[in-house]
């Protein structure tokens, strides 16, 4: 909750050192309580909801309930949001060359006649 608050998300590289280091997210994380809410702990696995309450320095109390995860059926990634989210794992693994052939395969699966492929030294090729 912290780094979300610091940075605005939490991606792969909040686990980075650096910002599993970083001072700002350090001293909020403090300040965070997280509580297992019996209402929203009744819906789990079917339904992944959070209710987020925060009380700012000068007293205002800020509340914001979340029925559903963005990227779950309710709250299904964009296509964009999608491609993003898939460079920014398969990157690091593959290269942003074999990621970006690999993504734009996997976007014509239903077009290909096989859904083999092979990975060279971080390039991706259709396998047959």
């Amino acid at each position: 909750m912290a780094h979300a608050v610091v940075y605005g998300s939490v991606r792969l590289n909040a686990f980075t050192e650096d910002r599993m280091k970083d001072r700002a997210v350090r001293e909020l994380m403090k300040k965070v309580v997280c509580v297992a809410e019996s209402k929203l702990s009744a819906g789990y696995p079917n339904q992944r909801a959070a209710q987020v309450d925060i009380e700012t320095v000068d007293g205002r109390k800020l509340s914001h309930f979340q029925p559903h995860r963005k990227g779950d059926p309710e709250q299904p990634l964009t296509d964009s949001e999608l491609n993003g989210k898939f460079m920014e794992l398969a990157e690091p693994v593959l290269g942003e060359r074999g990621s970006k052939r690999l993504l734009e395969q996997l976007w014509m699966l239903e077009k290909l006649p096989t859904a083999e492929f092979e990975i060279i030294s971080g390039d991706v090729r259709a396998a047959g």
